[in-house]
């Protein structure tokens, strides 16, 4: 429950997901379709986004499996021992849409996942098998499991994810929710009555590509935004970034395509956001020259566009690049 837990967090803070260029592209893009109903649950938030489970978990991972990653196998074998003792079918998922705010880079937020409605008596009995302590709360008439010894908090560099409060509750309708405590509140408060979908950042991620895994847009922090300001000339156009949303394309061979639009105030910003990114590019690829050649292929791979105040970064990479970076399980 831990590791299933530390998933479902994971893919909602890191900005990473795919779109299918398959016979099956026309279903999934219905799958993933944002659920208007789902953003109104969410609480004002900087980062917002939506994933496309059935393709992470039917399509995704089994291939990855396939490719020989290191750790695949147990990932997948967990999340089908912990689908069966809910007794939930993989095929039932739908989406998964998240919200995290983000404060000197800690977050905290919450993750609604449609298309489940599992027996609160399964959860509970699922908590003790992990050994995992916990409580139960009312809120409107809705139970809440508040976790007393969550799972640690997984990290990406200076970013961390706060699990403190961590809590769950089912919503009704094949709706769950999992996040902080304040937050799942908010949203059972949503859910019995409906609000619009808060955060300016929702009319980006709706510009997203609606065929993809996941789909992400966030506002940038005050705490990030004066990091980058702090780091000379070529990040303070950086700052000046409103919003910025994307999506990650991964072909059926997993090659992949990153495509993020970073929205500026006006288009004179927005030039002197494209020459700064190009200019990151250069000394990037002056830095590691002749250093790791798996990033200096990143690095080559790059595109700044523009048009009016909106500046594109695409990065386009083979399923061969993949393979190759792709840790490996250990042969017998």
């Amino acid at each position: 429950m831990r590791r299933m837990i530390i998933l479902l967090m994971v893919l909602s803070i890191f900005p990473t997901g795919s779109g299918w260029a398959s016979p099956q592209a026309e279903t999934r893009a219905g799958q993933s379709v944002i659920d208007e109903r789902l953003l109104g649950l969410l609480p004002p938030a900087d980062l917002v986004g939506v994933v496309d489970l059935p393709a992470l978990l039917t399509d995704l991972l089994p291939r990855l499996e396939k490719l020989g990653v290191k750790g695949t196998p147990q990932l997948a074998s967990e999340f089908n021992k912990i689908l069966a003792q809910l007794g939930i079918e993989s095929k039932q998922l739908r989406q998964a849409t998240f919200a995290f705010s983000l404060e000197s880079f800690a977050a905290s937020g919450l993750v609604l996942i449609d298309g489940v409605n599992p027996d609160q008596k399964k959860i509970e009995s699922l908590l003790r098998g992990y050994q995992i302590e916990y409580r139960t709360i009312d809120h409107q008439g809705v139970a809440i499991i508040t976790m007393t010894n969550p799972p640690s908090a997984p990290t990406l560099g200076p970013l961390s994810l706060n699990t403190t409060d961590l809590a769950y509750a089912s919503l009704g309708e094949g709706r769950v929710a999992i996040g902080e405590l304040s937050q799942l509140r908010q949203a059972i408060e949503r859910h019995q009555k409906p609000t619009p979908a808060p955060g300016s950042q929702i009319a980006a991620l709706r510009e997203t590509n609606p065929t993809s895994l996941l789909r992400f847009a966030f506002n940038l922090s005050p705490a990030m935004r004066e990091a980058a300001s702090s780091q000379g000339d070529l990040f303070k156009s950086i700052a000046a970034v409103t919003v910025l949303a994307g999506d990650l394309q991964v072909a059926p061979d997993l090659a992949l395509t990153l495509s993020a639009l970073m929205r500026t105030p006006s288009a004179k910003e927005a030039g002197e956001l494209e020459q700064g990114l190009k200019g990151l590019i250069n000394l990037g690829r002056v830095l590691l020259a002749n250093g790791d050649p798996n990033l200096t292929t990143i690095i080559n791979q790059v595109r700044v566009s523009i048009k009016d105040r909106d500046v594109t970064l695409r990065i386009a990479l083979p399923a061969s690049f993949i393979e190759q970076m792709a840790p490996k399980k250990s042969q017998p």
